[in-house]
């Protein structure tokens, strides 16, 4: 995903990078992913959160140091964050989630949106084409998706 221009991790459509969210939402010192989870209102979330998945917090929320480092968290807690953060990437990240929704009801949105993307990054049709079979057959052992859409693809191409 990327916001003004930074992207922002999201791994699994679990875990969101709020490190990268504040940094693309404008470094402001006061808006730090630390000074949010001192909120009461953030802690109750996380607490809700880890009742509901009976995930460990550190799965939940996870604080690295160092260079690479940041803090990670579930993706609900990523959008609490971006409502601390600003109403603009709070609507933005929001967008975000319902796409990956409307893409688990209809798969076919995702191969769009990478179509897309790969445009946006001059790929020709046919390259888009390869690289769209590619991942499909590379990833169908361990995605869904992959396993889904590797029956797909020739037909979308072909179509």
């Amino acid at each position: 995903m990327v916001y003004q221009g930074v992207e922002i991790s999201f791994k699994d459509n679990e875990v969101v990078s709020l490190t990268n969210m504040w940094k693309a939402a404008g470094s402001v010192q006061k808006k730090l992913p630390a000074h949010w989870l001192e909120n009461r209102s953030t802690q109750e979330l996380l607490q809700q959160i880890q009742t509901e998945t009976n995930y460990p917090i550190s799965d939940i929320l996870n604080k690295t140091v160092g260079k690479g480092g940041g803090t990670y968290a579930h993706w609900k807690l990523g959008l609490s964050y971006a409502g601390f953060l600003s109403p603009e990437i709070h609507s933005w990240y929001m967008d975000v989630v319902k796409e990956r929704f409307e893409e688990t009801a209809d798969p076919d949105l995702i191969i769009e949106r990478y179509r897309e993307q790969f445009r946006k990054k001059g790929m020709s049709e046919d390259q888009i084409d390869e690289r769209i079979l590619a991942c499909c057959k590379v990833g169908r052992r361990s995605n869904p998706w992959a396993r889904w859409a590797v029956g797909r693809a020739s037909t979308l191409v072909a179509g």
